[in-house]
């Protein structure tokens, strides 16, 4: 159950929790947007014309139901942080890797800057947000996280 008393000392992990699931959530637009939507976006991004196939659409929906999923899981997990104490910081550890390895991949890529700047950086900065705001709040005692 959610405990979102002003004397609650995991509020500030809660909210963080809530921020970062509320902007993958929004990835849910492209999942269901027309594929003419996907074409001006992509222009507009400096990407050029958006190629054909169904790979094209395919991907670009799945990866953004991956982000839903994602935010879908911090709302859950923000609802017992004392409980999912090990896993958050589990998350956040990963979620600071997968920013480089994107990064990576951003640049092997040849993206353009401001993408290589963004993406990578904001994966790793989920982690790192969830990372300290744990460090700031007072630990859960063991008998707390079962």
């Amino acid at each position: 159950m959610l405990h979102f008393k002003s004397t609650n000392p995991c509020r500030t992990l809660i909210i963080t929790l809530w921020i970062l699931g509320g902007i993958d959530l929004v990835a849910a637009i492209p999942v269901v947007m027309p594929r003419t939507w996907m074409e001006i976006g992509h222009e507009l991004v400096g990407l050029g014309t958006l190629p054909e196939g169904p790979i094209v659409g395919y991907a670009i929906r799945t990866v953004s139901l991956m982000y839903v999923l994602r935010g879908c899981l911090l709302i859950y997990l923000s609802f017992q942080v004392t409980r999912y104490w090990n896993l958050l910081h589990w998350f956040g550890v990963l979620a600071v890797l997968h920013g480089v390895v994107v990064l990576g991949i951003d640049l092997v890529e040849d993206l353009p800057t401001w993408w290589q700047c963004f993406e990578g950086v904001s994966f790793s900065l989920t982690g790192v947000a969830i990372l300290v705001t744990q460090r700031l709040v007072r630990p859960p005692r063991i008998s707390d996280r079962r």
